[in-house]
């Protein structure tokens, strides 16, 4: 996103006209209004907007001391605004410090690649038994080589 859009997405979600929003924007005035229009089709921009007017309300909510739960946030807002969502949309921000995106990276990796957990002693005792009974010495008999055949032809 570059940065005219982003001044676009703050003016419109502080609550200007996208006309007068690509204007503060600094898009040139005769072709505000087309400017407008393809950030209205602009379905990164659409979401970029919504996602800075669900912090804006949330910002309102703890001015005036309000509880902000899932309850009290219309449904749009809250399924914007979750953890993970902020992260992702803080460390895809090109606008934002890379100090600052490599931060919230790291911080949304635990939740965005799943880790596989070690096997404790229990579980690779318990694997290691199994492995036992189908080699070696101490197969199980439904394991062993059948000895009773043999591969002489006459």
């Amino acid at each position: 996103m570059t940065p005219k859009q982003e001044a676009y997405c703050h003016a419109v979600a502080d609550g200007l006209e996208p006309i007068d929003a690509a204007k503060k924007a600094e898009y040139n005035p005769e072709h505000a209004s087309r400017q407008a229009y393809r950030m209205d089709n602009n379905p990164e921009i659409q979401t970029r907007i919504a996602q800075l007017k669900a912090f804006n309300h949330i910002h309102s909510m703890r001015k005036q001391g309000k509880d902000i739960s899932t309850d009290t946030l219309t449904p749009q807002v809250g399924s914007i605004v979750n953890a993970l969502d902020f992260l992702a949309t803080t460390y895809n921000d090109i606008g934002q410090p890379i100090k600052v995106r490599v931060q919230a990276a790291v911080a949304a990796l635990a939740y965005e690649e799943a880790k596989i957990a070690p096997k404790g002693k229990k579980e690779g005792a318990v694997d290691d038994a199994k492995k036992a009974t189908t080699t070696g010495r101490f197969a199980t008999l439904s394991n062993q080589p059948d000895m009773l055949v043999t591969d002489t032809t006459q």
